[in-house]
């Protein structure tokens, strides 16, 4: 519970409390995955180091590839498959305490009546490389860093179940939400 995504979690989870009847908007935005990479040891626990299979890039000689002065700068440890399995570890418990937080946070909008009224998105700013390439990190469009969740939930707006195949981008959010408020669209380099 001294977790910073359990504060984060919970402030979020209080503002609702409080805000649940009158229009709000909240953002709840969890620092992990991200350095330092120290998860909950009841959360590590569930991905034992051992376990993690590296991805089979990590010896990549990356001959042709923009990014080979990027891998001369990377730590060698990027490339040490037995460090990454530990990186990995932590980064997945990471993301699974998220996980679980959030559905404690759609758990709330249910409790209170909110979700057939609210516009849930979860997204992030970028991947982790997990030493693909041998590399660690987000400095690069190679699919690890840059592809990245953008989920919308609006019941009775968006159908449960739609997929997007067309690329989608973060730049977009800002207009997307004032159109799914009915709020007339404001300056933006976005589209809805």
């Amino acid at each position: 519970e001294f977790h910073i995504s359990a504060f984060e979690a919970g402030e979020t989870l209080e503002a609702l409390d409080r805000l649940k009847d009158q229009p709000f908007s909240i953002t709840c935005s969890f620092h992990h995955p991200h350095p330092p990479y120290l998860a909950a040891q009841d959360y590590s626990d569930l991905f034992p180091p051992e376990k993690m299979i590296p991805p089979t890039s990590i010896d990549d000689e990356m001959v042709g590839s923009p990014y080979i002065g990027m891998k001369r700068n990377t730590d060698e440890k990027y490339s040490d498959p037995d460090m990454i399995q530990y990186f990995m570890s932590e980064y997945y418990a990471l993301v699974k305490e998220v996980d679980d937080w959030v559905g404690q946070l759609l758990d709330k909008l249910d409790e209170h009546g909110l979700t057939e009224h609210t516009l849930v998105i979860l997204t992030s700013d970028h991947g982790e490389m997990l030493g693909s390439h041998g590399m660690k990190g987000k400095f690069c469009f190679y699919e690890e860093s840059s592809h990245i969740p953008m989920i919308l939930r609006f019941p009775g707006r968006i159908t449960p179940g739609t997929t997007v195949k067309a690329p989608v981008s973060n730049i977009d959010l800002f207009a997307t939400i004032l159109d799914y408020m009915h709020l007339p669209p404001q300056p933006s380099d976005g589209q809805s």
